[in-house]
C-alpha cells in the first residue's frame, strides 16, 4: 500500500490528466499559491513530489519574498531545481523602489529566474521603472494587472508604459 502523501500525490496527477482528457495537454505551469508565506521552500518540495510521481507540472513559479533576509538563501534553493523558473511576489506600494526589496531583486537574473508581478495597475509605474534599471530580469505581469471596470483608462495608460519596456510581458489570467 502507497504512503497517504503519495497516493495524494498521485491522484492529483491522475484528476488532472482525467479532467483534461478532451484536450492535448503537453505542459502545465503551476503557480505558487502562498500555501504558507512563512515557507516559501516547502511549496516547491511539495510540488517537485508531485512530479516524482506524474511527471507534472512541468515547470513552476516559486514564493519569494524579496526583502527577507532568507531571500538569497531561498532563490538560491529555487534556482537548484531545474523546474523552478520563476518567482512571484504581491509587493505593497512603493515596496519595488525599496532598497532591500530590490537587493532581492538584482539576484533573479543571475540565477536565471525570472520574476512574476502580481500588482494592481496602480502600481505599473514602480514596474516600470524596476523593468528598467534591471533589462536582464524578464517581469511577467500576472491577472493583466488586475483592471478595475470605473478605471479602464487609468489601467491603459499604466500598463502602454509598462509595455514599453521590452522586458516585461503580460499574463492574462484570473
Amino acid at each position: 500500500r502507497k504512503p497517504e502523501w503519495l497516493r495524494v500525490k498521485a491522484n492529483m496527477g491522475e484528476d488532472y490528466r482525467a479532467d483534461s482528457a478532451g484536450w492535448q495537454v503537453t505542459h502545465g505551469v503551476y503557480v505558487e499559491a502562498e500555501w504558507d508565506p512563512r515557507d516559501p521552500l516547502g511549496e516547491m518540495l511539495f510540488i517537485e513530489k508531485i512530479r516524482q510521481v506524474s511527471e507534472f507540472p512541468t515547470v513552476a513559479i516559486a514564493q519569494a519574498w524579496l526583502h527577507r533576509d532568507d531571500c538569497p538563501a531561498v532563490l538560491e534553493a529555487h534556482a537548484r531545481k531545474a523546474f523552478v523558473r520563476g518567482v512571484r511576489h504581491k509587493p505593497q506600494p512603493g515596496m519595488m523602489d525599496d532598497a532591500k526589496w530590490r537587493s532581492g531583486y538584482r539576484r533573479l537574473a543571475p540565477l536565471g529566474l525570472h520574476f512574476e508581478l502580481q500588482a494592481p495597475w496602480r502600481q505599473l509605474e514602480e514596474a516600470a521603472r524596476l523593468a528598467r534599471d534591471f533589462p536582464d530580469t524578464a517581469i511577467v505581469l500576472n491577472h493583466a494587472g488586475l483592471p478595475a471596470d470605473d478605471q479602464l483608462p487609468g489601467w491603459r495608460s499604466a500598463l502602454a508604459a509598462l509595455a514599453a519596456c521590452p522586458n516585461s510581458a503580460v499574463k492574462i489570467s484570473g
